[in-house]
């Protein structure tokens, strides 16, 4: 996906799974953080920061790639285009020229942005991180987490506890690199606020999620639990719970838990907490969205494949992979007839708000090598050989605005946005009254 432009942000994304290899893309991905809604946020966000002109007869361009959940095939195709060994082209036929890409956006997971971090110590560019936010990539000095970092988070999810006054507490974790750490950074965070964490199990290298439920039973006077998983544990777990009639045996919280992430289990997750940033305004790509007609539209080559997933339906009746059914003309309803608000909102604020930074902190830095009355790139931006450090100090400084009222800034290298506390009643989550600022 190539908008071109003067200078160029290039996002890294996951809009298919993994294939039968390191190079190969799967089925697919539709969940919230698909790559092809985080694209197309991308997209948007590029052409608002245009039309606004807050760059000064500079045009903001995007470039995006598609990493299938490969760790190993994101890194690839940033490497191939700065070697020349691929060459992108606009619908022109002009070719990109790699030295104009001057920030980068990745990736959805922790496994796959490492190696990101790792190339732009080679590029110095910095690495804007709209879902990756464990704190081993602090080890990385380009990296910024424009989903706050999970540091921030869980600091907040420690202070929920304090307030509640559950100072004894056990955690159940999935078993990979991101909650190992994410477990270290909690367990270190709670002894800070005197929060004892008396037990703690790992899904699959402590038994399965029946052998670590009856292990939460061990500590019956325990009942505060902190379920630190990604989704399909966490349902399982839930599952589990169920199945063993217990309900309302333990109080359950969690890290960042959606809606969609409970689907199935709403009447055992009745009461759990979970923490999450308060989420820019996204009512303009909400509308942005459902102005996009799937058989036309051609910017975003994975709109289709979006569309078609959230329809359950194919467009193509030659092509129907594992549709049954092809998607009526009759029935072509704007994708965002079945999407909620909110949870595109929640999903897409970081991508948008990365590319909002990119541009503000452009822009400084074309004053900084151009002059504060500047129109257009002057050489000195060009050939600048510390450019790459300049715009990262100029993006750790960023504030701004992209709705009335609510401030967009970074502090200690990460986005500092409100956390607000939400608690699952009746099969929605409810915000609670009180908010925090890490």
């Amino acid at each position: 996906m190539y908008l071109p432009g003067d200078i160029i942000v290039n996002g890294i994304f996951s809009a298919h799974y993994r294939g039968n290899g390191p190079l190969k893309c799967g089925d697919f991905y539709g969940g919230s953080r698909s790559g092809a809604r985080m694209a197309e946020a991308m997209l948007y966000a590029i052409k608002e920061v245009n039309n606004r002109g807050i760059l000064n007869n500079v045009k903001l361009g995007g470039l995006g790639y598609d990493d299938c959940m490969s760790p190993v095939l994101g890194k690839l195709l940033v490497t191939e285009v700065h070697q020349h060994q691929h060459t992108i082209v606009d619908s022109s036929d002009n070719p990109l020229n790699p030295n104009t890409i001057d920030a980068y956006m990745g990736s959805m997971t922790l496994q796959n942005t490492l190696p990101l971090a790792s190339l732009m110590n080679d590029l110095e560019r910095p690495l804007l991180g709209y879902y990756s936010a464990s704190t081993k990539l602090d080890e990385y000095p380009f990296y910024r987490y424009i989903f706050p970092s999970s540091y921030h988070t869980l600091k907040a999810i420690v202070l929920m506890l304090k307030r509640i006054r559950w100072n004894y507490v056990q955690v159940v974790q999935s078993n990979n690199e991101f909650y190992d750490v994410a477990f270290m950074d909690f367990k270190m965070l709670a002894a800070e606020e005197g929060i004892c964490v008396v037990s703690h199990f790992k899904f699959g290298e402590d038994g399965n999620m029946t052998d670590v439920f009856n292990k939460l039973k061990h500590d019956m006077n325990v009942r505060p639990v902190f379920i630190l998983g990604n989704a399909t544990d966490l349902r399982s777990f839930l599952t589990t719970v169920r199945s063993n009639n217990a309900g309302g045996m333990f109080h359950f919280f969690t890290h960042l838990t959606e809606s969609q992430d409970l689907q199935g289990v709403e009447d055992i997750a009745d009461g759990l907490w979970t923490v999450h940033a308060d989420p820019l305004n996204m009512r303009g790509f909400f509308n942005h969205l459902s102005s996009l007609q799937p058989r036309t539209y051609s910017e975003n080559p994975w709109f289709k494949n979006w569309y078609e997933h959230v329809n359950n339906c194919s467009l193509d009746a030659s092509h129907m992979r594992s549709y049954t059914t092809v998607c009526a003309d009759s029935l072509l309803g704007p994708i965002t007839n079945r999407l909620s608000e909110s949870d595109v909102s929640l999903s897409a604020f970081p991508v948008v708000a990365a590319v909002y930074a990119t541009a503000y902190a452009v822009d400084e830095t074309l004053k900084h090598y151009c002059g504060t009355s500047y129109s257009g790139i002057c050489s000195n931006f060009w050939t600048a050989a510390n450019k790459g450090q300049i715009l990262l100090q100029k993006l750790d400084q960023v504030t701004f605005e992209i709705e009335s009222g609510k401030l967009f800034r970074m502090k200690d290298k990460s986005a500092n946005f409100l956390i607000n506390y939400h608690n699952y009643r009746n099969g929605t989550f409810f915000q609670v009254k009180f908010s925090i600022y890490i």
